[in-house]
């Protein structure tokens, strides 16, 4: 018998005897007037099968009682320890400003610390040269010829893809620029290939074209956006799992692209002497840090990156800190804002030329500007020619310009 007919049968038999119907009616009324009372599991019992939805909690209830109170206080926990690093920075650095030699060996131990905190492997400092496994002519975009190249290097751990562009029957050596995308890109986009327009702007390509040796390292990020609007996700994933052995993506990459100056430094083609970096966003991260730890990098341009370490990485009010950003734990390093804020790391690249790359509708104009005052300052007091530091300021947004940079490259690196 089916629960239609069951209930039909039920139905018969309470108007045949009134004591059914007493019941039922006495039952009703229970429901009605007892309901505040009655636990909520015996309603989901004798309420019909179509009302047995699940009862939405209010969003209030999402969180504990008092957690909203805790977490403030944890705020300002927080805040005070932001103050108290600004103040175990201060005691950490000891720069000899009285000659640029006792400068230089002063800053050693820091630069050493610095490579530390990215946890740039050994064997990517003192390897072997590495070996280019294979090289690939991807094509021609106007005189300029692109390949592939795959090395192995980090003493044979490690392998690297990127893709090198040269103009046609360029006179060597060559200056080379080790030109890092950001992220949502690759190497493809910024020499031109894939066809695609973005904030990258094609700017390997267009520094090939004007005479330089350009490597494009791949570096670790998708080109498209997850459904969480992240296009990290698989850098993210790679840099947790390194996290409880030591291993950082940031060193890494870090190293391999050390690793392959090594390599374009001991043949014939680069000059030694003028060797540059310059990165966008996530490539400006690794450019501007490359350059700090890499002396033989004379030039670094970095493009929308440069800012207030402290504000990024800590600001409740900062515009777009990093602590907000879904799958952004690659860009954190345990304490470094204890010994590291962005003019230290910048006091690194002394006394080699700098500069800094902003669009101005971008929210890193005032930090950048007030930071660059503070290294123009460590410079001056140096003796060295302020204008080895540079802000370029232009019209737009978190994008390449190739405008003022292009002109300190061909200044100091002449192509």
């Amino acid at each position: 018998m089916s629960a239609e007919e069951r209930f039909r049968e039920v139905m018969k038999m309470c108007f045949r005897d009134r004591r059914y119907i007493f019941f039922l009616a006495g039952l009703f009324f229970a429901v009605l007037v007892l309901k505040p009372v009655i636990p909520g599991r015996f309603l989901i019992m004798i309420r019909p099968p179509e009302d047995r939805r699940e009862e939405k909690v209010p969003q209030s209830h999402l969180v504990p009682v008092g957690q909203d109170m805790v977490t403030r206080e944890i705020h300002r926990f927080i805040d005070d320890r932001v103050e108290r690093a600004t103040l175990s920075r201060r005691i950490y650095w000891k720069r000899d400003f009285s000659t640029l030699d006792k400068y230089l060996n002063g800053i050693e131990r820091y630069r050493e610390d610095l490579s530390k905190f990215y946890r740039v492997p050994e064997d990517c400092r003192s390897a072997e040269v590495p070996i280019r496994v294979s090289e690939t002519f991807v094509g021609s975009v106007g005189d300029v010829d692109i390949h592939r190249w795959v090395l192995t290097l980090c003493n044979g751990q490690l392998t690297t893809v990127g893709l090198v562009g040269v103009r046609s029957g360029a006179k060597k050596p060559l200056p080379l620029v080790i030109a890092i995308h950001g992220t949502a890109g690759s190497p493809e986009r910024i020499f031109g290939l894939d066809g695609k327009e973005d904030y990258h702007h094609r700017f390997a390509l267009r520094l090939a074209e004007r005479g330089y040796f350009v490597f494009a390292p791949l570096i670790v990020t998708e080109l498209a956006a997850n459904t969480h609007g992240s296009f990290n996700r698989s850098r993210n994933e790679v840099d947790n799992r390194g996290l409880s052995v030591g291993v950082r993506l940031a060193g890494i990459e870090l190293g391999q692209i050390m690793g392959v100056i090594d390599y374009l430094l001991a043949g014939e083609v680069v000059d030694p002497h003028r060797v540059a970096v310059y990165g966008i966003s996530l490539g400006g991260f690794l450019a501007f840090n490359l350059a700090a730890l890499d002396t033989r990098i004379g030039v670094v341009v970095v493009s929308q990156y440069f800012e207030d370490m402290e504000g990024k990485f800590t600001g409740l009010e900062y515009p777009h800190p990093y602590w907000r950003y879904e799958d952004a734990d690659y860009i954190f390093f345990q304490d470094i804002l204890e010994r590291f804020s962005s003019v230290d790391i910048a006091s690194l690249i002394v006394p080699r030329k700098l500069f800094i790359e902003v669009g101005l509708q971008d929210p890193r104009v005032e930090p950048a500007k007030k930071n660059v005052r503070e290294i123009k300052s460590i410079y001056s007091r140096l003796g060295l020619p302020e204008d080895s530091v540079q802000l370029g300021l232009e019209k737009g947004g978190h994008e390449v310009f190739l405008k003022g940079s292009l002109q300190f490259l061909n200044r100091y690196l002449h192509p």
